[in-house]
């Protein structure tokens, strides 16, 4: 008798930073196929951003902790570093946490994104009782945490890409025709 198991999809950690408009940026996180009821999908945040022509950088003030203090933020045209706590109880910040799924992260401007890098431990949190659930992305040291996570760096295609991409698909196509 043969048995079937059905495979439930791993929670796993997508952080987009994308060209949402010529020159500008949108870096958010969402949590795929979470294992429990999410309190906030990133607590403690802590990354490098790489590229050319940075500017305008402003990120989400949840992670301005009332605790800890304000998120340390250090940019110059080339390169963003970026430290904050978006606090969990009983430590949360005054308004609370920011629990949304996808979560805003930052915007900025750039000419282009290079890199994205976490540094250290990144967390979120389950609900729980009594005491909420952490779960790690990465460790204080580097190595995986316990959820897996993907970046992903995502331009506006250049005209020039663009018209390549079409001439290759009017390509393509003319072929199956023939």
């Amino acid at each position: 008798m043969a048995s079937c198991v059905s495979a439930q999809a791993e929670p796993m950690l997508e952080v987009r930073i994308e060209e949402v408009a010529p020159g500008h940026w949108d870096a958010r996180a969402q949590l795929h196929d979470p294992a429990g009821d999410i309190l906030v999908i990133i607590s403690r945040l802590e990354f490098e951003l790489n590229g050319i022509g940075i500017s305008d950088f402003a990120y989400n003030d949840s992670f301005d902790s009332t605790i800890w203090g304000p998120a340390t933020v250090s940019t110059s045209e080339e390169r963003v570093y970026f430290s904050g706590i978006n606090a969990l109880p009983p430590l949360s910040n005054t308004f609370g946490v920011d629990g949304r799924n996808p979560l805003p992260l930052a915007t900025f401007d750039a000419a282009s994104v290079s890199d994205f890098t976490f540094i250290g431990g990144i967390n979120g949190a389950y609900r729980g009782s009594p005491f909420n659930q952490v779960f790690w992305y990465q460790n204080s040291d580097g190595t995986p945490g316990t959820v897996p996570f993907q970046i992903r760096i995502i331009p506006i295609p250049s005209p020039a890409t663009s018209t390549a991409v079409l001439a290759v698909g009017a390509l393509a196509m003319r072929r199956n025709h023939s």
